[in-house]
């Protein structure tokens, strides 16, 4: 029987685990949904968002099979191309609360975010499933309510130059595909 898999966000010292397939926002807060924008910049720069850390959980029908080769991508890339997305993982897979900015500003527009805090390198989100890539291809057994395999990274970079103007914007759905055995 096939596993019953969500991907869902981790926030908080805990961390607090809570679905993310409803959505979720890119700002300035340890949350799945705050209001802190991440300003855009007055002179030639990047602001970062707070990370957002994921997982994909298995509620329901695990047991008999195991989830590997964990991928991810969006469904496009962001209307505006001044909005970029990034992906990492922790240094281990212990979970690190966002206190701040994924990556510290930088003083060039459509910046890649530093190392820093994750301990590897951001590297930019795909936007095909062609090009999906592999954040954790460990073969993990699917045990019902448990998060399965690596913690995920993502923010999002947000250039002087973006056109889209103050407040909320689109970003493209991001998806998670894994397979099961």
């Amino acid at each position: 029987m096939a596993a019953t898999i969500e991907a869902d966000y981790y926030n908080g010292v805990g961390p607090t685990r809570a679905s993310a397939e409803a959505g979720f926002k890119f700002n300035r807060e340890d949350t799945i949904s705050g209001t802190t924008p991440i300003p855009i910049p007055t002179a030639t720069g990047t602001n970062f968002s707070y990370h957002k850390a994921f997982a994909l959980y298995c509620s329901a029908g695990g047991g008999s099979t195991s989830l590997l080769n964990r991928k991810i991508y969006t469904n496009g890339a962001p209307s505006d191309a001044n909005a970029k997305l990034w992906w990492t993982l922790f240094a281990t897979d212990t979970y690190s609360q966002a206190t701040a900015v994924a990556s510290a500003d930088s003083g060039a527009d459509n910046s890649t975010p530093a190392t820093g805090t994750y301990g590897q390198a951001w590297a930019a989100v795909p936007t095909t499933s062609g090009t999906a890539t592999t954040w954790d291809a460990a073969t993990v057994a699917a045990t019902n309510t448990t998060k399965n395999g690596k913690y995920l990274v993502v923010c999002c970079g947000v250039a002087s130059i973006f056109a889209a103007g103050a407040g909320s914007f689109a970003l493209p759905d991001f998806k998670f595909q894994y397979d099961e055995q």
